[in-house]
């Protein structure tokens, strides 16, 4: 196998020196740790380095791979601008990823901007530069599913391998970011799924990280499971010895440093299938148990995409659905990931049912964030409906509750709205600043705050 390694390793800017001002010694395991890496990066001599960072620009639908000859960069926005990283980019072996991530169906290339190099990419190259420099393959991350970072890693496999090139992989990542237990955001998940990570260093196995749902990564506020989930992909088929070299977490983030080293090849080890699986699986039970209230919004927009109009649901619709009248919001997840979400603050429609029915086609077709539904995808969605309570004028944010109460903002004809439970949303001021944002309110100016409960249905 030309990729020989792969190297876990965080990027706080604050371990650089000339940032940290001292602070950089309530990590000094991870320094040392980090000296490890580079003396065994050293050692293997590669001709390449790939670096995956989540800090490089990522979009929603798009695997950017940094192109030109040469980047560089510095920690001018952390206070030292003097200490300046900079790299060559192997654009042969970038142009071989982009060759086989295409065969795979893969939405990747060199568009956006790569002008400078991120402090995802620059914290550890700091540290490997000390002993030793090569040409960089540099990667983001992007919005997809951890089933399409690993086919990304799967290409990144062939591609080194037509290449015929000595390769490590370093993955650039934080751990879990809700460690504080004096903070709002703090998460007992944090601190479980730092373990798992531990653990899958400690084994070499990686499918409990694989199969993680979406709502529990968000809980877990972490930033490296996409970038090891793209290296994962890239050991499809090998056995992997792992080593956990370091942890700690002064500041309540997660710092890890650990190491996979492939070996022999072994069949047992090819991990998409057994994704497709689980995922597959989990959208049947989905299926079966949803609630009318979620199969009308289903039908509605199954109908919409297949015959180009709304059919009139094939079963007998309930009363309440008939004969009440409320706000609606319809989310549409794909792969545990939004893909749409359009609602109604108040009725607008003679009946919920309507309600529900047009907001379906909303979430799904109108939504300006994403791409219209395609026929292709509608048996991956998840579907969650929200009936929306009447709203009240508030006085404090004491009134609030992220948990069980929705807030709407208002300053003339300026409104913003966030649903409650939302699974990435900690504490009531980042709810309301959320709100305020998405309104185009500044956070200084006078609005009117509500608050209104859900029902969601699933």
């Amino acid at each position: 196998m030309s990729i020989k390694a792969g190297y876990l390793t965080p990027h706080p800017p604050l371990i650089i020196p000339q940032v940290g001002r001292g602070m950089e010694r309530e990590i000094e395991n991870t320094i040392e740790a980090y000296k490890k890496v580079a003396k065994k990066v050293k050692d293997y001599s590669p001709d390449t380095l790939i670096l995956i960072s989540p800090h490089a620009p990522a979009y929603l639908d798009y695997f950017q791979i940094a192109s030109g000859s040469e980047m560089s960069g510095t920690f001018e926005d952390f206070g030292a601008e003097d200490v300046k990283v900079q790299i060559d980019l192997d654009q042969d072996l970038s142009d071989l990823i982009i060759e086989e991530g295409r065969k795979k169906d893969l939405s990747l290339g060199y568009k956006g901007n790569t002008e400078l190099l991120d402090h995802g990419s620059m914290v550890p190259l700091y540290f490997i530069q000390k002993e030793y420099s090569c040409p960089i393959v540099r990667l983001s991350v992007s919005g997809f599913s951890l089933e399409e970072h690993y086919k990304y890693g799967m290409a990144i496999q062939k591609a080194v391998e037509k290449s015929e090139k000595r390769v490590l992989v370093i993955i650039s990542g934080d751990l879990s970011h809700y460690l504080d237990k004096e903070k709002d955001n703090y998460s007992e998940i944090g601190e479980e799924f730092d373990n798992l990570v531990e653990k899958s260093f400690e084994t070499g196995e990686f499918l409990d990280l694989l199969l993680l749902e979406e709502d529990y990564i968000n809980r877990a506020g972490e930033c490296g499971l996409s970038p090891l989930a793209v290296f994962m992909g890239i050991a499809d088929g090998y056995q992997v010895n792992g080593e956990w070299m370091s942890y700690e977490a002064p500041f309540g983030v997660g710092y890890g440093v650990g190491e996979f080293v492939l070996a022999d090849k072994n069949k047992d080890r090819k991990y998409l299938k057994k994704m497709i699986k689980f995922r597959e699986e989990k959208l049947r039970d989905t299926r079966e148990s949803e609630s009318e209230i979620v199969r009308l919004a289903r039908h509605s927009l199954e109908s919409m995409v297949n015959l180009g109009e709304v059919e009139d649901p094939k079963w007998k619709l309930s009363s309440y659905l008939l004969e009440e009248k409320a706000g609606v919001f319809v989310t549409l997840n794909k792969n545990g990931k939004l893909r749409g979400c359009i609602g109604t603050i108040q009725a607008t429609q003679e009946n919920m049912a309507i309600e529900i029915m047009k907001n379906a086609v909303s979430s799904g077709l109108k939504d300006f964030r994403f791409n219209p539904v395609k026929e292709e995808e509608l048996d991956e969605l998840v579907y969650s409906v929200d009936i929306l309570g009447k709203s009240e004028e508030i006085e404090s944010f004491l009134q609030l509750d992220i948990d069980k109460y929705g807030v709407i903002v208002e300053s003339g004809n300026r409104r913003g709205l966030l649903l409650p439970n939302i699974e990435s949303v900690k504490s009531v001021e980042e709810q309301v600043n959320i709100a305020l944002d998405k309104a185009g309110i500044g956070p200084n100016e006078d609005y009117i705050l509500k608050r209104f409960e859900v029902t969601r249905y699933f």
